[in-house]
């Protein structure tokens, strides 16, 4: 994992006077390597088209190339079928497809599970959903180690619940869940999982059928790809089930106002003109992870978020840590609150030091209900990372930290 930096051309052009830029902001977004960029250069100058459309050679070419990364996703994720791999606009989009499609097949009195702190696309999502078609959301009690309370989850099954969707690795608390032990446990009451993988994919091994998951989302440009794009996966008999929630060009086979035929999934889910150059882009992404092994990345993100809370707890006077303690597994990253310096006052002299973080409630407002705060500051992980940015970091949040305490 040594040198990856230099395959990202936004350090370079962010160093200023000899001085990196350390970028600790990947739960949010990750930069691009060059392998990405150049992709998505070459397929706008010389193979742009339409896929699925038309015979013309390009389209041909572009279509062949789009189903290409269609199956590097289905091996990425151990999935049985390209068919079970839907292309979405990200995590929330492809959340919000499934609360629909579910709530659609259900009609009325369905019962969805969800963590009591949830990011919002994954409860949000559900409660407009199920609002519209009288199904209820009911929340799963949250450790404070960030880790699901299987015994609350088993108890709210017992009461009786058609799904529950759970993050793989939680955006604020970094609790890595025991997702073949829930999925085990939820399949035993005949309810489905779906997961949220936003904060999983790229940075873990993912095996949705070793896992047994019924549903599994991410978004691309957490992934090192482009924006603008994500993945849904379903078991196949799952989304044959499940009807089309939008409706456009290249869904549908034959058209009856009365009694429409729709294609075969992922097809029908989706309408319209698909991001083309993203999926290209996703599937340079995938191979350029591809280089450095989940594995390795896991191994890496794993060492440096130990260090990270060592030094963490070793330096800084008042500090309190979301989720995992010291010494226990977490994903790459890792939310705080310190007493006498607020998060947002933090987050301004980090980054006139050169550091990115985040701040604020990272789009969990339930999360912060949960460990009774309002903001807190979370430095996150990308492959580019290493001991150096860590070291950099806890410097200069000393720093900051006293100068908010004169």
């Amino acid at each position: 994992m040594r040198e990856i930096k230099k395959d990202f051309p936004i350090f370079a052009s962010k160093e200023k006077n000899g001085e990196s830029f350390v970028y600790l902001d990947s739960a949010a977004t990750t930069h691009k390597p060059q392998d990405v960029l150049d992709a998505l250069i070459k397929f706008y100058t010389t193979s742009y088209a339409s896929v699925g459309r038309s015979i013309y050679s390009s389209s041909r070419e572009a279509s062949q190339e789009f189903s290409l990364v269609r199956q590097k996703i289905r091996d990425w994720l151990g999935a049985a079928f390209e068919e079970e791999i839907v292309f979405t606009r990200g995590t929330t989009a492809g959340l919000n497809t499934l609360a629909i499609a579910v709530n659609d097949l259900w009609s009325s009195g369905g019962v969805v599970l969800v963590s009591e702190t949830e990011h919002h696309a994954n409860v949000i999502s559900w409660e407009i959903a199920c609002r519209r078609r009288g199904s209820s959301v009911k929340k799963i009690s949250v450790l404070d180690s960030g880790l699901i309370d299987l015994n609350h989850l088993e108890d709210l099954l017992k009461e009786g619940a058609n799904l529950v969707s759970i993050p793989g690795i939680h955006n604020v608390s970094g609790g890595i869940q025991p997702i073949k032990e829930i999925a085990a446990l939820v399949h035993r009451y005949h309810a489905w999982l779906a997961v949220d993988g936003a904060q999983s994919m790229g940075h873990q091994s993912v095996d949705v059928r070793s896992w047994d998951v019924d549903f599994y989302v991410f978004s691309s440009h957490k992934v090192y790809g482009p924006t603008g794009l994500g993945v849904l996966y379903g078991k196949k008999e799952l989304l044959e089930l499940l009807p089309p929630v939008e409706g456009g060009g290249g869904m549908v086979e034959i058209y009856d106002p009365q009694d429409p035929k729709y294609l075969p999934s992922p097809l029908k889910f989706e309408a319209g003109t698909p991001h083309v150059a993203g999926v290209v882009g996703l599937g340079a992404a995938l191979d350029y992870l591809n280089k450095l092994s989940p594995e390795a990345i896991y191994s890496h993100e794993a060492e440096l978020i130990a260090y990270m809370h060592e030094q963490l707890v070793k330096n800084i006077p008042g500090l309190h840590v979301l989720g995992p303690e010291l010494g226990f597994p977490r994903g790459g990253l890792l939310s705080m609150k310190i007493d006498q310096a607020h998060p947002l006052d933090l987050g301004v002299l980090l980054d006139l030091q050169g550091i990115a973080v985040r701040t604020g409630h990272l789009c969990s407002q339930p999360s912060m209900a949960r460990w009774g705060t309002g903001h807190v500051l979370r430095a996150s992980l990308g492959v580019y990372n290493d001991k150096h940015d860590i070291d950099t970091f806890i410097c200069a949040l000393q720093d900051a930290v006293a100068q908010l305490r004169r």
